[in-house]
């Protein structure tokens, strides 16, 4: 939780329009157009961009700069800019990214008067007790080895448990322990690829095991909200007008994530990767997308090309803000639109989608499978191959955003 509790009061919440695009940042613009500069309120044009109407303030000598994709939207939002910079209260208009931490602490504390937590907060001492990841994946390794020497551990077992705690440091690190959820762990188990629920169980339980040693700082153990799954349970997927839904639900009321989804849909990208990619990383010219190592759980470069066609009508709505976002805020967006679209969300569902109706629609697991980064075809035929009827297949890569 952040405790910087004299966060923002939610003035005039217009000027936070949801389909304006970009963040708000402390970098000077290289503006092509100057258009307006009044009470320390500049408006401008970044001439091509996608977002490219753009206005910039100071605050406490702190440059504060957000781009629009209309002039309507900028000229509202420096309007009501200036008004508080009149009155003196340009301090208390909250950032997108403020506006963004306050809905978040006040969703936390429910019901909770925030003064009542700030005082409880203060008669705990005003802080809580800090432990990195890192620090209690190294407790959990010292006791592993210890009960080794002891004869309390089989060799075998060390050999599996200590391995995937330290591939949960390498993701995990530097995160304070209560920063992080189970829809984090969840998520990362997931993206490391692994079909089989016994598989995904022994990760959860070595996971558990790590936050075990954590109990004084993060009492309540976040792998409890992590249910174990069994080998009854199917891959679950979403039905081609399930997808659309969201898709189009996306589009309206979350933008800035939709190219990132298409490249879950249309790509089979995993969310670990989805999120790590940057604009650079796709070639629009000749339709491929370049995986770097550190992009995939493989660990080696990657080029993809021969993708869907609907994939780059979608990646065209891309605006600086889909690339800017973190990881932690497009989860967060992501899990936000699938709740409110009234979709359901099984684990992986998206790969999951684009596996299935690919090898439906093209009868090609070759094809899929190297799309996929997969080194051979067997699991790609075991799990996917005759879930879905080929015409089911051929519209899922028809879907496309409305014109």
């Amino acid at each position: 939780m952040d405790h910087n509790l004299s966060g923002p009061t939610p003035v005039d919440l217009k000027i936070g329009n949801r389909e304006a695009t970009g963040e708000a940042t402390g970098q000077q613009p290289e503006a092509t157009k100057r258009k307006h500069h009044e009470c320390g309120v500049r408006t401008f044009e970044h001439v091509g961009k996608p977002s490219p109407f753009g206005v910039q303030w100071r605050v406490d000598g702190q440059r504060k700069t957000e781009f629009f994709t209309n002039e309507t939207d900028r000229d509202r939002r420096a309007g009501a800019l200036r008004k508080e910079r009149r009155s003196n209260t340009l301090a208390l208009v909250p950032a997108r990214d403020e506006l963004a931490d306050w809905h978040a602490f006040k969703a936390a504390i429910g019901g909770t008067n925030w003064r009542d937590v700030v005082a409880a907060w203060k008669k705990g001492g005003g802080s809580e007790v800090s432990v990195t990841v890192s620090e209690i994946v190294e407790r959990f390794l010292l006791e592993q080895d210890e009960r080794l020497t002891a004869g309390t551990l089989a060799s075998v077992t060390h050999k599996k448990n200590c391995p995937k705690a330290k591939a949960f440091a390498a993701d995990f690190g530097p995160f304070q322990v209560r920063a992080v959820e189970a829809s984090d762990i969840e998520e990362w188990i997931d993206d490391l690829g692994f079909e089989a629920a016994e598989t995904f169980n022994t990760y959860r339980k070595v996971i558990h095991s790590v936050f075990e040693h954590a109990k004084k700082e993060c009492p309540v153990n976040p792998v409890s909200g992590v249910k174990s799954r069994d080998d009854k349970g199917e891959i679950e997927i979403l039905t081609v007008d399930e997808t659309d839904q969201l898709l189009k639900y996306a589009l309206k009321h979350y933008r800035d994530i939709v190219p990132r989804l298409a490249l879950e849909c249309f790509a089979g990208l995993r969310f670990s990767s989805a999120f790590r990619l940057t604009r650079e990383d796709i070639n629009f010219d000749d339709k491929g997308i370049h995986l770097p190592a550190h992009k995939l759980k493989t660990g080696r470069r990657h080029y993809i090309d021969g993708l869907p066609e609907n994939l780059w009508a979608w990646l065209k709505l891309e605006n600086p803000a889909t690339w800017s976002m973190t990881p932690r805020n497009y989860r967060r967006l992501k899990s936000e639109c699938f709740s409110k679209s009234g979709v359901r969300h099984p684990a992986n569902c998206l790969r999951h989608n684009f596996c299935t109706y690919h090898v439906a629609a093209f009868k090609d697991p070759g094809k899929t499978a190297t799309i996929l980064c997969h080194q051979n075809q067997g699991m790609l035929w075991a799990h996917y191959n005759g879930r879905a009827k080929q015409a089911d297949g051929k519209r899922y890569f028809m879907l496309r955003p409305a014109r």
